[in-house]
Formats: C-alpha cells, structure tokens, sequence
C-alpha cells in the first residue's frame, strides 16, 4: 500500500522473471504522480512514480499473480 495526499493505493509486488521482482500499482495513483502537461507535482511524486514498474486498471489490482503478470507483460 502507498499512500500519496492523504490517499491509499494498492500496491502489488510481482515476480515477472525477465524483469525480476517489480511494484505494480493502479491508474488512479500514475495520474496523481505525472500530468503529461506538467510533469511531477513535487519530487515525493517522482520518487514514488520511479519505484513503481507499471500501472493497471483498479480492478486489474486484485487479479491473481498469474493474471496480473498477463495484464503487465502483455502492455510491456
């Protein structure tokens, strides 16, 4: 779990091999850590942003690990 402005994020940790062992997290937290208009809203916003490997829907959180290393590795 991250919490950013008061509010929680699920957070996963995935063993995806390739890749090694990664932090995916939600939509919801990657559009509050990075606006494609003016970057980061402060550095705690980079530094979390850099700690996590790939965002996936909300309900794509609560997949099982198999499916949920699917969803990442098909969008990679």
């Amino acid at each position: 779990m991250i919490t950013y402005q008061n509010r929680k994020f699920e957070t996963r940790e995935l063993d995806l091999h390739d890749w090694g062992l990664v932090t995916v997290s939600t939509t919801s937290l990657g559009d509050l850590l990075f606006n494609n208009e003016t970057g980061y809203p402060s550095k705690e916003a980079e530094v979390i942003d850099e700690t996590i490997f790939f965002f996936v829907a909300e309900n794509e959180i609560y997949l099982s690990d198999k499916e949920l290393a699917k969803v990442v590795l098909k969008s990679l």
